[in-house]
């Protein structure tokens, strides 16, 4: 038995750890898959445990399990997992606000979630949104508020860092590879 209070690993940790398994299977699942909107609600699925990893580590920090407060985990964390900020808005989007459909192989699709709000005082406030991701033009005293907008384009979602198009299946196996050092990161950072 080592010296921890459990018999077996850290709850938080066993936890970070089967979210981790549970988008390897589901993106396991995907590749036997032929059915599209399968694989769309597979993905949807392991966006959920890519976050639920974040947020149980975030929550350590919240409950002072950690040597590192949440907001200094806000701001190290996005620099070690790819795609930290699109997962947060997908998931959002679709529990929160619209509910994420699959895309429809037939035709053309683009979405754009919000709240964004242009407020135009004395000069203009312009929100478009080229292939190259969103562009935005304010003058006088205009200004543009957005809440985590979310952008698809025929089921690729738009990066805010790098106005980069990418799809579910690239954003979870990105971050699959990344999570193994930030859960050997956790257990050292975990107080005993």
């Amino acid at each position: 038995m080592s010296d921890n209070k459990w018999p077996f690993s850290d709850p938080r940790v066993s936890g970070v750890q089967e979210h981790y398994e549970r988008i390897q299977t589901f993106l396991d699942l995907t590749c036997k898959s032929k059915e599209p909107v399968v694989i769309f609600r597979l993905q949807v699925a392991g966006i959920y445990f890519a976050r639920g990893i974040i947020e149980i580590i975030l929550d350590a920090a919240d409950k002072d399990q950690l040597d590192t407060s949440r907001d200094q985990l806000k701001k190290t964390l996005p620099k070690k997992l790819r795609w930290y900020n699109l997962i947060e808005k997908i998931r959002i989007h679709d529990f929160h606000r619209f509910g994420l459909i699959p895309p429809n192989p037939n035709m053309n699709g683009f979405f754009l979630g919000g709240p964004i709000k242009l407020h135009a005082r004395k000069g203009k406030a312009v929100y478009s949104i080229p292939s190259t991701g969103p562009q935005k033009e304010c003058t006088g005293n205009s200004c543009i508020k957005e809440d985590r907008p979310l952008i698809s384009k025929d089921g690729h979602f738009c990066d805010d860092e790098t106005n980069k198009y990418v799809t579910m299946e690239q954003i979870l196996k990105d971050f699959l590879c990344d999570v193994p050092a930030v859960i050997d990161e956790f257990k050292k950072k975990l107080k005993s």
